[in-house]
């Protein structure tokens, strides 16, 4: 099986202060991996090294592609990543932030098509949140807006979610859904040769 990231000697540091030194990992298609380690260890300035939001040292590759040879509308089509603190603007509805995900499937002047709209009528299904389309974000519980984060990473159809803070995910209001959709995704996954 080949792998969809490797990541090897990876450091990074805040000015002198040392972050990441020669941090090395994997991940193959359908694996689950955790980075544990206390609060200020370096786990997200390495989520963030993955995906290019830092610039870190070392050898970090998708597919088999440097991470520099990748064009980030290209990447987010690959990888999905929940942050520790996801945000919307409070005025948009769960149905604008789902179509958020879709953005690196949009023409030009985002101008979106039936399937990225289908993919969010599904995802939308998938995460029970069909009825709660038309609400601002602002309106919902933690849990239901927990659940559109996640949504939004689905609706990316990624080969890889990187989930910063993943209890968040599994104390939602309906931790088996989440749970089973992201499952789900990891399927998908399959299905497109990842």
């Amino acid at each position: 099986m080949s792998e969809l990231l490797r990541a090897s000697n990876v450091s990074f540091a805040y000015g002198d202060r040392l972050a990441l030194r020669d941090v090395s990992v994997s991940l193959a298609p359908g694996e689950l991996v955790v980075i544990i380690g206390p609060n200020g260890s370096g786990k997200s300035t390495l989520i963030r090294s993955l995906l290019a939001q830092r610039s870190a040292s070392g050898s970090i590759e998708w597919d088999g592609r440097a991470l520099s040879t990748w064009r980030r509308r290209e990447l987010a089509r690959r990888v999905a990543y929940l942050p520790q603190t996801p945000s919307a603007d409070p005025d948009q509805t769960v149905e604008q932030v789902l179509r958020l995900g879709r953005a690196p499937y949009w023409r030009a002047f985002g101008i979106e098509s039936e399937r990225d709209q289908q993919i969010v009528n599904d995802v939308a299904t998938n995460l029970g949140l069909r009825e709660l389309l038309p609400r601002p974000i602002a309106e919902l519980s933690g849990g239901q807006r927990q659940r559109v984060f996640v949504g939004r990473c689905l609706v990316q159809e990624p080969a890889a979610i990187l989930v910063e803070e993943p209890e968040h995910v599994s104390r939602s209001e309906t931790p088996d859904r989440a749970g089973a959709v992201l499952g789900k995704a990891d399927a998908g996954s399959s299905d497109r040769g990842a």
